[in-house]
């Protein structure tokens, strides 16, 4: 089986690859830059190129892939009113990008949306797959406008489609800056005595998964028969004072903690019903939190305080391009 990863350098995106090769998946990856945190891996093809740029699309679906996994997004919106250009992007791209897929004749494609933001505020808690979904931000809006339109195109053109729903993804390799991550955010600021900042009580519920138990599952998806939505969550909700608390536990640092209003655009709790995933393929979450934020704790360590990005712009770049040659 051969499977194109769209997005494949990115924090998720790496670790699907990695959960494919260990099933000897033929592996493409398809992105505009290498992977941040460590060098290219000789088993997988690379090719330098956006889903936005049909050319870069073509060159790689004319490689024959039977499945195509899209993780591709460009930057995060948090704007509760209006569309920004990014998300009007992130939405074209990828309609246009599921469009030259039918033209190839791709078998399926994997979607990744969002748990956290589709769905809103919700009544019942944990969140099913059934439940209304009433996005409160652009993010949320953009990315059930791309699932919808992948489902249309799988009703038309029989192409398989399968929709993930993840809830907040955390691991080794996610980027500790930025605007997603709060794990690595606030474990890198506690870690380097930098102040943290909580938005309203800090009594928000989150539900953090452990981004190889989201790997593992986008490995069965491609490799096995699979169609439809599907929350990936570990069921357990976490408030983000428990969470900061639980870092700084682990990290041993008492942090300093700013406090700000709360943000509009944030629901007060989020838990995903994963029991789509368990029925279908006796998936569930598999690391439980205190032991992955030992890793995560382990790999911000290890990350040199001048260069939070890990390698080098410039090495990064010739590695990279050692391989795609």
């Amino acid at each position: 089986m051969h499977v194109l990863v769209v997005g494949g350098n990115g924090f998720i995106g790496s670790h699907v690859v990695d959960a494919l090769l260990a099933e000897g998946v033929q592996v493409t990856v398809l992105d505009l830059c290498p992977e941040r945190f460590r060098p290219s891996l000789r088993e997988v093809h690379y090719c330098e190129g956006s889903f936005g740029h049909s050319q870069d699309v073509e060159r790689v679906l004319e490689l024959k892939p039977d499945v195509v996994i899209h993780l591709g997004n460009y930057n995060l919106s948090l704007n509760a009113t209006g569309i920004p250009e990014e998300d009007l992007r992130n939405l074209g791209d990828s309609v246009r990008l599921f469009e030259s897929c039918v033209k190839h004749q791709v078998i399926k494609i994997i979607f990744m949306s969002s748990g956290g933001k589709v769905y809103g505020i919700s009544d019942h808690l944990p969140v099913k797959e059934s439940a209304p979904t009433n996005p409160l931000g652009s993010y949320g809006i953009m990315k059930l406008a791309i699932e919808k339109h992948l489902l249309s195109l799988s009703y038309y053109y029989g192409i398989g489609a399968v929709i993930l729903r993840p809830s907040n993804a955390y691991g080794v390799r996610q980027p500790p800056f930025g605007m997603q991550g709060a794990i690595p955010i606030i474990g890198w600021r506690i870690l380097n005595r930098q102040p943290i900042t909580i938005w309203g009580s800090g009594e928000a519920i989150r539900d953090y998964i452990d981004v190889k138990d989201i790997a593992r599952f986008c490995c069965l998806a491609a490799t096995r028969e699979c169609s439809g939505v599907f929350n990936l969550g570990s069921g357990i909700g976490v408030s983000t004072n428990e969470l900061v608390g639980a870092l700084s536990d682990v990290l041993e640092i008492c942090p300093t903690i700013k406090r700000e209003p709360a943000r509009q655009f944030d629901v007060p709790a989020i838990v995903l019903d994963s029991a789509r995933a368990m029925q279908q393929f006796n998936w569930k979450s598999e690391t439980n939190l205190r032991t992955g934020l030992v890793q995560v704790a382990e790999w911000l360590r290890e990350l040199p305080v001048d260069e939070p990005n890990g390698l080098r712009r410039r090495d990064r770049r010739e590695s990279y391009f050692a391989v795609t040659r």
